[in-house]
């Protein structure tokens, strides 16, 4: 909305304290999957070694957080500003480093821990992509992130905070959903399990679409709403809505 208010001032300074949000948050969640990991696994019905490789995994992996926390401030920050690219290049190299990494590391017998590494090394430069376009203002948003000015702007806080609260609801409960059925699923035996896994990628064919499609639609509702145009921010919903509907119902 700031972006289509052409308030690009405060649209940085929101930037600014999306990240500081990103990472406090982000790091929270890091220390309590590192620190109560037993907790978290502990309502699974997990063989002794497959809990002992999801521990290894998690921990490894709470370690990059707070580089989460940062590329994806980032990243829907830039594509709130109208920029898809360089999220869509950065999350790229997450995956280019991921497999690398891991394939090399699992290659030279380190197994799930390889896995875990290259996972996290693939965040971290994910981050550092992010952050290097914000900071330097190269992306085609010209938002830009100033360490030298960091300070914490509470109005622009709750503004954000109140946005984000409903959507933190909605992760959350999608979250509860899924532990819930791997629970379920996990006492019918581990081919079961597999099976499940399987299923559930396959099953992102279907939707991953509809989550496409949200990304230009947010932006430009958000956009359209700045700019003073309910009507074409209306406009943009139907036609972001019934591309969801068809592409969705084709894969389906």
């Amino acid at each position: 909305r700031l972006c289509g208010e052409r308030k690009r001032r405060d649209a940085n300074v929101a930037v600014m304290q999306a990240m500081i949000l990103g990472v406090t948050l982000s790091t929270l969640s890091g220390l309590v999957m590192y620190f109560g990991i037993d907790l978290i696994l502990s309502p699974m019905d997990m063989a002794p070694e497959t809990h002992g490789y999801a521990k290894n995994y998690l921990q490894i992996l709470a370690m990059s957080m707070p580089f989460i926390g940062i590329m994806t401030a980032g990243n829907q920050c830039m594509r709130g500003a109208g920029d898809t690219r360089i999220p869509f290049y950065g999350l790229a190299l997450v995956n280019i480093v991921n497999v690398s990494v891991s394939s090399l590391l699992v290659q030279y017998g380190y197994g799930v821990t390889g896995i875990a590494i290259g996972t996290a090394l693939g965040w971290v430069t994910g981050a550092a992509v992010v952050f290097y376009f914000l900071v330097t203002a190269k992306s085609s948003s010209k938002l830009m992130f100033r360490p030298k000015r960091f300070h914490v702007n509470w109005p622009m806080i709750r503004r954000i905070v109140k946005v984000g609260i409903p959507a933190l609801g909605e992760s959350a409960g999608v979250w509860l959903i899924h532990i819930t059925m791997f629970q379920m699923i996990s006492t019918l035996g581990q081919s079961v399990m597999g099976s499940h896994t399987l299923i559930v990628r396959l099953e992102g064919l279907a939707y991953m679409p509809g989550w496409a499609l949200a990304m230009p639609a947010t932006t430009l509702v958000g956009q359209y709403i700045g700019l003073g145009d309910p009507v074409r921010a209306r406009r943009a919903v139907f036609l972001c809505w019934m591309m969801a509907i068809c592409v969705m119902t084709t894969l389906g």
